[in-house]
């Protein structure tokens, strides 16, 4: 009964944390996808017309990293206006337990993950 309780109160304690990633994924994506059409439209702008479709190289717009600056930049300024100027003195930097190698790796694990997943995505 207790195992439940706890799995309840985990659930409703990482809840938010979950749907704020989710809501940053969505930020990132829509601000790289942004980054390319601006880049694009400004190679368009310095090129002739007749060149346009032969001439661009759709991988070059991948190679730009404008839009994952950007992201990082506005997740940034939403978390703070969001949890407050000390929420990463609180929470982020707060020593309350260290990390055990079984949580760092299941740490890396999600993240490896998560950039898998990305990467199919991309």
């Amino acid at each position: 009964m207790e195992e439940k309780q706890i799995n309840r109160q985990l659930r409703r304690q990482f809840r938010p944390i979950g749907w704020g990633l989710l809501a940053y994924y969505g930020i990132l994506n829509v601000l790289v996808i942004l980054a390319m059409v601006v880049d694009m439209v400004a190679w368009i702008g310095k090129h002739p017309w007749e060149t346009v479709f032969t001439g661009m190289d759709p991988g070059s717009l991948l190679d730009n990293g404008w839009g994952y600056l950007l992201a990082i930049g506005t997740g940034w300024v939403i978390l703070h206006a969001w949890k407050g100027g000390g929420y990463r003195y609180r929470n982020v930097y707060a020593k309350t337990a260290p990390m055990t190698g079984k949580t760092a790796l299941a740490l890396l694990s999600l993240i490896l993950g998560a950039q898998m997943v990305n990467g199919l995505w991309v």
